[in-house]
């Protein structure tokens, strides 16, 4: 299957093509309202964030953040291999309405064996709906990330604790 390859924070990461549409430099984002950025950055649980909104192609989409370094006080891991300064992109999937990824470095479009991936459960990974399996990538081991679960927001932590009326993927027909 084909994958792309990237990096969130100092993880590398794969996921099917099939769910990208484009790649995008970082933009501005309109940030949702109540939502400090400090708590996306302090200790945060691994999981999926909605983090605002930007234009996509002249209609307003999520992007969400995926977290996947360790808590506060867990065993860090080491960087990426070999990886460069961070450059943002947002990774737009399809789905109804679309959303957007944010991610670092974006590496290359390769071949991977399907059967070279271990299931989450194989290997004790707690499943937060994001991660479907492993694989080694350069030497290292990467996430699979999955994009119907990262397009469909499953995972997302509710906004209606911190910005009343506003749901991930609510529309404004």
């Amino acid at each position: 299957m084909k994958v792309i390859t990237f990096v969130i924070g100092t993880r590398w990461c794969v996921m099917p093509v099939h769910h990208l549409v484009e790649i995008l430099p970082a933009r501005e984002l309109l940030p949702l309202p109540q939502l400090a950025s400090t708590e996306l950055n302090r200790g945060a649980e691994p999981g999926l964030v909605t983090v605002g909104i930007v234009d996509y192609r002249g209609k307003a989409i999520p992007v969400m953040r995926l977290h996947l370094e360790p808590r506060v006080g867990d065993a860090a891991a080491p960087a990426a291999p070999g990886a460069p300064p961070i450059k943002q992109r947002l990774l737009v999937l399809g789905g109804n309405p679309p959303g957007a990824l944010e991610v670092g470095r974006v590496d290359a479009v390769i071949e991977l064996d399907a059967e070279a991936i271990q299931p989450p459960g194989d290997i004790g990974l707690r499943d937060h709906g994001m991660v479907s399996g492993v694989c080694r990538l350069h030497n290292a081991y990467a996430f699979v990330i999955d994009g119907t679960a990262v397009s469909a927001g499953r995972g997302v932590e509710s906004l209606s604790t911190t910005s009343p009326g506003i749901s991930p993927g609510a529309s404004n027909g």
